[in-house]
């Protein structure tokens, strides 16, 4: 019982967490290729590293709060010295940082955008937006697909998920009917193995309930087994 499941959706926008190269989903994800298509895009590859930085703040606390986070992926880029951070109430470009951003893109680089929420990176008690704008070089850019995580499941799945989806063909599932044969796995057996309440197997059911099934879109939705 030592897996752990994800649930993610295909993203048309930039996610620094999560991507996947076009074969993984061409050939071991059970949903047609032809559905998900439109989700294939540029992405950097896995060696690739930003070249430069715009980062966009509504206002000056804002961008104290960011300078201030524990967010591993956020101190790396503030602490970066290729960056730049501009503060408009709209988050957009000011005349000045527009034309250096054109500049930028003229430079054999290739800009992604990325929407923060400082609420939930490690900014406890801050709501707050800002953008980020990432530079890579265009020539460490492959096909791929952006994956945003919806949920996760940790150490709860009982052998019948196993002999489901352990076929060593498929890695990413995409059919409603593996998110409902997933949750009826959930914790299966830990009434006997790891004398749980029937209560704690509830909550767990219920959680994955909330972010699996609750959340599926047919099209979008894909559940990771890590094996």
């Amino acid at each position: 019982m030592g897996l752990d499941v994800v649930h993610f959706k295909l993203s048309h926008q930039y996610q620094h967490a999560y991507s996947w190269d076009e074969a993984e989903l061409r050939n071991y994800c059970n949903v047609p290729f032809h559905l998900i298509e439109h989700y294939l895009t540029d992405i950097p590859n896995s060696t690739a590293v930003p070249v430069f930085y715009i980062l966009i703040f509504e206002n000056e606390s804002y961008r104290t709060i960011f300078h201030k986070t524990d967010n591993s992926f956020l101190r790396a880029c503030s602490n970066s010295d290729n960056y730049f951070s501009v503060i408009n109430p709209k988050l957009l470009l000011d005349e000045a940082s527009s034309i250096q951003y054109l500049e930028l893109c003229d430079k054999n680089l290739k800009p992604f955008e990325m929407n923060i929420d400082l609420t939930k990176e490690d900014c406890a008690d801050f709501k707050g937006k800002m953008k980020m704008i990432l530079f890579f070089n265009i020539h460490e850019l492959e096909k791929g697909f952006f994956l945003e995580e919806i949920g996760s499941m940790n150490k709860t799945m009982g052998n019948s998920f196993y002999k489901r989806f352990d076929d060593g063909k498929t890695t990413l599932f995409g059919q409603k009917e593996d998110f409902e044969f997933a949750h009826k796995c959930v914790a299966e057996g830990c009434d006997v193995d790891m004398d749980w309440t029937q209560e704690e197997i509830e909550d767990y059911r219920n959680d994955f309930k909330k972010s699996f099934l609750d959340n599926f879109e047919y099209g979008r939705s894909l559940m990771w087994p890590s094996w």
